[in-house]
């Protein structure tokens, strides 16, 4: 008389192989914009602030201050440090 093989006990592998087999699981759609308020309540973005510090030990320069060029900040300077403030404008 014989008998039937036993039946195979599954493995972690052949759990792992089954779902590689079954393919890359759907990707739910990314979820929808908040809705925007009317533009003329949102106020316009204007241009960030700009700041430069150099630290040059060989070059000093004198006690001062300059506007930058275009009018849109200013520069001091002491002895080896010199900082560009620019976009200061509201």
């Amino acid at each position: 008389m014989s008998t039937a093989p036993a039946a195979r006990r599954r493995t972690l592998q052949d759990d792992l192989l089954a779902d590689l087999r079954q393919g890359p699981p759907v990707a739910a759609a990314p979820p929808a914009p908040p809705a925007r308020t009317a533009p003329a309540t949102e106020a316009a973005p204007g241009p960030a602030p700009a700041v430069e510090l150099r630290i040059t030990p060989r070059t000093w320069s004198a006690a001062g201050w300059r506007r930058r060029p275009g009018g849109d900040g200013v520069t001091l300077s002491l002895g080896p440090v010199c900082l560009s403030l620019g976009n200061l404008r509201p």
